[in-house]
């Protein structure tokens, strides 16, 4: 019962040194040897068997132990992939709700400059049928001039507009080579003014440049 005993402890080292060999072999020797030795005195007749034996049962715990050392290296390399794999997938994940999220916010953008730019074209639009009216209701010789200048910004407004919206575009696309020049602030307000000049005597509403 004792020879069982002492020669299960070294199998039961197994689980618990698995990760290292060289200490599982040492302490497997330091029971196995004292124990054979013991073995070989009580029984002299059965020394070459109970060597043979031992020591093939030594090389045969350091095999499971080999073999137990491989399955947890490997799970450790398993769940080292495993966590790598997760933590990319985080990245990718974090990476798309960010490309995600400038997606909605270039879509409201666009959608914004959308509504602002069709309101834009409605007013030259507008004044360009109001112009067309007096064009057809024959004006006066003296009156031609001013309506052909003002028809004339119009049709400059809206093909203004209409760049806007084809520099938009390339802005949206990534796309877009800015060009800094010079503009007249006086021109500008004067020509918004002239836009809605109709609007506000329509409107009995006094708008004044300063």
């Amino acid at each position: 019962l004792l020879c069982i005993v002492l020669f299960a402890m070294p199998a039961a080292g197994v689980s618990v040194a698995v990760s290292s060999r060289p200490i599982l072999a040492a302490y497997a020797l330091f029971i196995l040897l004292p124990t054979y030795l013991t073995w070989a005195t009580l029984y002299p007749h059965q020394s070459y068997s109970a060597a043979g034996l031992t020591v093939l049962y030594w090389l045969f715990i350091i095999s499971v132990a080999a073999d137990g050392e491989h399955l947890l290296r490997r799970s450790v390399e398993i769940r080292r992939e495993r966590d790598r794999a997760v933590q990319d997938l985080e990245r990718r994940n974090a990476k798309e709700r960010t490309v995600a999220i400038k997606a909605e916010h270039l879509s409201q953008a666009r959608a914004r400059v959308l509504a602002t730019a069709s309101h834009d074209l409605r007013q030259p639009l507008h004044a360009l049928s109001v112009y067309s009216a007096i064009l057809a209701s024959n004006p006066l010789a003296d009156d031609l001039p001013e309506v052909a200048r003002n028809i004339d910004r119009l049709v400059r407004t809206l093909g203004s507009l209409l760049h806007g919206l084809l520099d938009f575009s390339r802005l949206s696309a990534d796309y877009y080579v800015p060009e800094r020049q010079r503009i007249s602030l006086d021109r500008l307000v004067e020509g918004v003014c002239c836009e809605y000049q109709s609007d506000a005597e329509n409107k009995h509403l006094g708008l004044i440049l300063d």
